[in-house]
């Protein structure tokens, strides 16, 4: 059974804008649930609890993270006071939530709380490349894992805000399908509207959905259609070329499409397509496109066009529009 004080933990993490490996470092921290020489001992695993770094004394989290020489040497690299002689007495639990808690309420400097727990993650990881390859810490080695970890950090974020990135594939490159179909790529930022389509292949019955928003949990406007269709190819394309007039009655000219197939974005690139029923749909797609003074159509994944693909659902199981 969970208790109160996990439960507080729990909340505190989850809303910490930081990486999810992250996060689960600093739940085992609370925890203590790492395999330091202490912990390894108490479980008959090793000979010695001896911390491997300064052989003074036990590596516990405490000693490991706050009084071992490469976590002094750390924090003064970091230069974030969270080594005052007032907290000394602490014990390591408090001692980290008080300073997550208090650099997570910072407005003024948002960027100490990821210093903070890069910092805890560069102690860790040259720790075990003295353990694990005898790399012995130095400051150079030192400065070059907080800088690792910082950029690290910096990717993270940029991927946060990247509403083309695949959630649940980091390594995905964003933008690695797409077609320009304005005149330009604009510097400024572009409303971002999300489509799909659904349809049913024993009755030919189709829905097409778009919502387009300035920020990824608000909604600005949403809309959707019913209609028949031949494929799911040709729902698709509809719901691009309708997106794009509502689009354009709206008097928004630099939009950001997010589509789920990528076979549609395929299609928009090739010179010529050969089949005839999605001919004059395509064209006056492109056509159209070329009205706005940027209008990019990017594939996601289905998680990134949610909003869109449960409102074609509807529109096409009810047999309705909506907006």
């Amino acid at each position: 059974m969970t208790s109160a004080m996990d439960t507080k933990n729990f909340r505190i993490l989850w809303g910490l804008r930081i990486m999810l490996k992250w996060k689960l470092f600093l739940w085992k921290l609370w925890h203590n649930g790492i395999a330091t020489t202490h912990n390894l001992y108490n479980r008959q695993i090793g000979t010695s609890s001896e911390c491997p770094i300064c052989l003074a004394d036990i590596e516990d989290t405490q000693h490991l993270f706050r009084w071992c020489p490469l976590a002094i040497e750390i924090w003064d690299r970091v230069s974030l006071g969270v080594q005052s002689p007032s907290g000394s007495n602490l014990s390591f639990c408090d001692w980290l939530s008080h300073w997550l808690i208090f650099f997570s309420k910072e407005d003024i400097h948002p960027s100490r709380l990821p210093k903070f727990v890069g910092a805890l993650w560069s102690i860790w990881k040259s720790r075990n490349d003295q353990v694990f390859q005898t790399h012995r810490p130095t400051i150079q080695s030192l400065v070059i894992q907080l800088q690792e970890s910082d950029k690290q950090h910096d990717i993270f974020l940029a991927q946060t805000h990247d509403p083309t990135r695949n959630p649940r594939d980091p390594n995905t490159p964003p933008g690695f399908c797409y077609v320009q179909l304005g005149q330009r790529l604009s510097a400024a930022r572009p409303s971002t509207v999300q489509i799909d389509g659904s349809w049913d292949r024993r009755t030919n019955a189709g829905g097409v959905a778009w919502a387009t928003t300035f920020d990824p949990d608000f909604i600005q406007a949403q809309q959707g259609r019913f209609f028949f269709a031949l494929s799911a190819l040709a729902t698709e394309a509809t719901t691009c070329l309708n997106s794009l007039l509502w689009a354009k009655s709206t008097r928004q000219l630099n939009i950001k499409i997010l589509t789920d197939p990528s076979v549609l974005v395929q299609l928009l690139q090739a010179e010529n397509h050969q089949d005839i029923s999605l001919k004059w749909t395509i064209l006056r797609i492109r056509i159209l496109g070329k009205t706005f003074t940027s209008c990019q159509l990017q594939k996601v994944y289905r998680l990134q066009v949610s909003m869109a693909h449960q409102l074609a659902q509807w529109c096409r199981k009810n047999r309705r529009g909506v907006g």
